[in-house]
């Protein structure tokens, strides 16, 4: 990975289990051991909140049908080729959204934009309902222009909101050597290489070129 070029260590099933602001800056303990930094910067997702239990966070963790690929009963090609078909967003109802990509060689994605299930995200319910990928293809089904056949592939995946759904970047009001990005409300993959960079001239400099007030706590 580019990072690992660039000297991080990256270390997985390593769950954090707390943290603190020491003399000499911040120190990171997991099930693994202990880490010091001059700064820390918390991206935990659902778990934000659980690892900043004093700053009483309005976020809220929603269960999502994410991904659904669907095999095109005829002509794929005709319809669903990158040529052929954009990323596409619809408003099917006041407030209710699916978008899909083309077929790249997997299936045609069909996702829902939210209006999922609140959730713990340590106790997800993993299973995805017969029903579910049904109306997935209903939906895609009534705005394309032919219909889709079986699903080939199905994930879940949790969002994390705030009530505005914007992202949250922000430094602790508290621990100003403690830097808190997160949620990115069910549209940070999209910005996350932008949103990594400015977190990084935060850190380094102090300040990013980008204007994040809209961002920060409120």
């Amino acid at each position: 990975m580019l990072a690992q070029t660039y000297g991080a260590t990256l270390r997985y099933d390593e769950p954090v289990v707390s943290w603190r602001v020491t003399a000499m800056g911040c120190a990171l303990v997991t099930g693994q051991g202990e880490y010091r930094a001059r700064q820390l910067l918390l991206t935990a997702g659902g778990w934000i909140a659980s690892l900043v239990p004093e700053l009483s966070l309005p976020f809220s963790v929603e269960r999502q049908v994410v991904v659904a690929r669907f095999e095109p009963r005829a002509r794929p090609e005709r319809c669903f080729a990158p040529a052929r078909c954009p990323i596409h967003l619809w408003e099917v109802a006041p407030q209710n959204f699916f978008y899909g990509f083309p077929d790249l060689g997997s299936g045609v994605k069909v996702a829902r934009h939210h209006a999922g299930e609140v959730a713990d995200p340590d106790h997800i319910r993993r299973e995805v309902a017969t029903r579910s990928l049904r109306r997935y293809a209903n939906w895609c089904g009534g705005f394309c222009p032919t219909r889709m056949a079986h699903c080939v592939r199905r994930r879940l995946c949790t969002c994390t909101n705030a009530p505005d759904e914007h992202f949250w970047i922000d430094r602790h009001p508290e621990q100003p050597r403690v830097m808190i990005a997160s949620p990115c409300s069910g549209h940070g993959f999209k910005f996350s290489s932008v949103i990594g960079e400015a977190l990084a001239e935060l850190l380094i400099s102090g300040q990013s070129r980008f204007d994040l007030s809209l961002f920060r706590k409120r």
